[in-house]
């Protein structure tokens, strides 16, 4: 017989944002971004998972880079599939860095899945130096505003039951230093919500509405973006102009001309880069060429390999007459089904996921419920903003220890009686001894 269970839960989450705070906190009347919560001890599990075997490994950048762009672009064609025409914008970057955060903390086949996922054919151990190195790489940007950091919110009542050696490879890696709130408290989904806003730079408000007693920890990875074209577009370069909708229909926008200089052309799209300042970072826009194709049927054709025979199109032999709309959009969608479908099963099943290197007692078994990914972007004449948010939330069983039993069959004569349960006093007594009889 299975061990009863009672229902806790860890809450994961990963958003587009900035820089993180450290230590244990219960002040949450102190909100500025430069401030830090004040610190307090923080006791966690000594011992755990020995992340010391990822020191020395090593990987091929381009081999893991190509199975990083399956999982980007299965990723954008199954959120498309799903969008039903809606605009679609999902940030891969963020989904992976918050996984990559959580898939620290997974054992097993969960975390074999997990990175098969994220980067299909590679070791997971190599994945990992990947994830962190790449958390790196997006900090290094000039000429733009690009950030990427990890937190760690604890329910102070459950930090005796995390890891160390879990939160200090998160540190170590992925720069995700812990806090400690007191979750019964509705100001911490403030401060957590505050932070979010502040590092998306007010493009994302929120991305929690609440928190439970039983949530143990809140982990956040964040990045935005922003940035300015490298050749901003003049006054006169903005006209009024039509746009043709998903559902035949047109709508009046204002559109951006420009003549570029980078031009790309396969069998299924043309398209144009347009870079921002600094050049490591550029908008390219993808049109198909064949116009009866829905964008969902076209995204589908739109595979890694398709996307890379595209960019690798590119060539400076032309110069590229370009037209597009400004337009902002906000988008969200719950990832759980993607991810399924995408080889991440395991994980969202209560009794096959193993994140054992985040929680010490063997007594919780952490799934993942609830996958939430949330973006915003903003293109216009001076540039490009935008940001996202990705919730991962882990659920957990509290196995408890199976009870002793005692059997009463009554099958033979027996006494009965309401009682008073204040006092244990009879209101009614009696015996049954033949219940056929009147």
């Amino acid at each position: 017989m299975k061990n009863l269970k009672k229902t806790v839960s860890i809450l994961l989450t990963a958003s587009m944002g900035a820089s993180m705070v450290c230590g244990c906190s219960k002040d949450k009347s102190d909100k500025e971004k430069t401030d830090e919560p004040k610190a307090s001890a923080m006791e966690v599990v000594e011992g755990g998972f020995d992340y010391s075997k990822y020191e020395n490994v090593s990987y091929e950048p381009e081999k893991v880079d190509q199975a990083y762009l399956q999982f980007v672009m299965n990723l954008y064609s199954k959120c498309t599939s799903a969008g039903e025409g809606e605009n679609v914008m999902v940030s891969p970057a963020s989904v992976m860095m918050a996984l990559s955060v959580a898939a620290a903390g997974a054992d097993g086949e969960t975390f074999e899945q997990m990175v098969n996922t994220m980067a299909p054919g590679i070791d997971p151990d190599e994945f990992m130096k990947f994830a962190s190195d790449y958390n790196k790489y997006l900090n290094e940007a000039e000429g733009i505003d690009l950030s990427c950091a990890n937190s760690l919110w604890l329910n102070q009542a459950f930090c005796s039951q995390v890891f160390g050696s879990y939160l200090e490879y998160v540190k170590d890696k992925f720069n995700a230093n812990a806090t400690a709130l007191d979750f019964e408290d509705e100001e911490s989904v403030e401060i957590i919500n505050d932070w979010i806003n502040e590092n998306t730079n007010g493009m994302i408000k929120k991305a929690i509405n609440d928190l439970e007693p039983s949530n143990i920890m809140v982990i956040v990875n964040a990045i935005a973006f922003e940035a300015a074209w490298k050749d901003a577009y003049e006054e006169y370069q903005v006209e009024e102009g039509k746009f043709t909708t998903a559902d035949g229909g047109t709508v009046d926008v204002s559109m951006l001309n420009s003549v570029e200089d980078y031009y790309f052309e396969n069998d299924i799209a043309t398209g144009f880069m347009k870079p921002y300042e600094g050049g490591r970072y550029a908008f390219v826009g993808i049109l198909p060429k064949d116009e009866t194709l829905s964008i969902e049927e076209f995204s589908n054709l739109l595979t890694a390999e398709q996307y890379m025979a595209f960019w690798e199109s590119g060539t400076y032999e032309y110069e590229v007459m370009t037209s597009m709309p400004k337009f902002e959009s906000k988008y969200e969608i719950t990832l759980n089904d993607v991810l399924k479908s995408m080889g991440m099963e395991d994980a969202f099943d209560m009794d096959n996921a193993d994140f054992t290197k985040i929680i010490s007692s063997e007594d919780y078994n952490a799934y993942i419920s609830k996958v939430i990914h949330k973006t915003y972007i903003d293109v216009n004449e001076n540039g490009t903003r935008a940001a996202a948010v990705t919730v991962v939330t882990l659920d957990g069983a509290a196995a408890m220890e199976e009870p002793e039993y005692k059997y009463v069959n009554l099958d033979r004569p027996y006494v009965y009686a309401i009682v008073d349960t204040e006092s244990g006093t009879p209101l009614f007594i009696g015996n049954v001894t033949d219940p056929t009889a009147e």
